[in-house]
């Protein structure tokens, strides 16, 4: 391969990878996620719960989509669907605190639960194919580059909307 075109490629994935790391810290469980559900609930269980989900989403459909996964030949359908199932969650996420207001209800409580559960496996289904595509795009010796290039640009990007959120 050219050293264009492997210097194109790398650009290329780091900046989808910063993108990614923007749009997860705005959505960061420790932060933005509990300072909303302590608005919504007002219940420390909660914002427990929401930490909790988000990790165990990411982790759990990992040990069975690897092996569907490796199973097929292209892996970008799979991360595609991720994408955009990611994007629809937090798209319902977002209606549900515009609907509900200054007090919400148990089922506009209970729907963001469900929502953000799905946000969470869907990332998990989806970090696999990621992972797979990246390390047969990106040379050995390149890709710390490409990890710390994209978590702090994508951090970064989203640090000056922080206080706003």
């Amino acid at each position: 391969m050219r050293t264009r075109e492997r210097t194109g490629r790398f650009a290329r994935i780091a900046t989808a990878g910063a993108v990614f790391q923007a749009g997860a810290a705005a959505v960061d469980s420790g932060t933005i996620m509990a300072s909303l559900v302590h608005g919504l609930t007002g219940s420390s269980f909660a914002v427990g719960a929401v930490a909790a989900i988000a990790r165990y989403g990411w982790l759990f459909p990992q040990l069975f989509v690897a092996w569907f996964a490796q199973q097929r030949r292209r892996r970008m359908p799979i991360y595609a669907l991720g994408a955009f199932g990611r994007v629809a969650c937090l798209t319902g996420v977002a209606g549900i605190v515009l609907v509900a207001g200054s007090t919400p209800t148990s089922g506009t409580i209970l729907a963001f639960f469900v929502l953000w559960t799905l946000y969470a496996f869907v990332g998990g289904i989806l970090a696999v194919p990621y992972n797979d595509i990246l390390t047969r795009s990106i040379q050995s010796a390149r890709a710390p580059a490409n990890s710390g290039s994209r978590r702090r640009i994508g951090k970064e990007t989203v640090c000056p909307a922080s206080p706003i959120s």
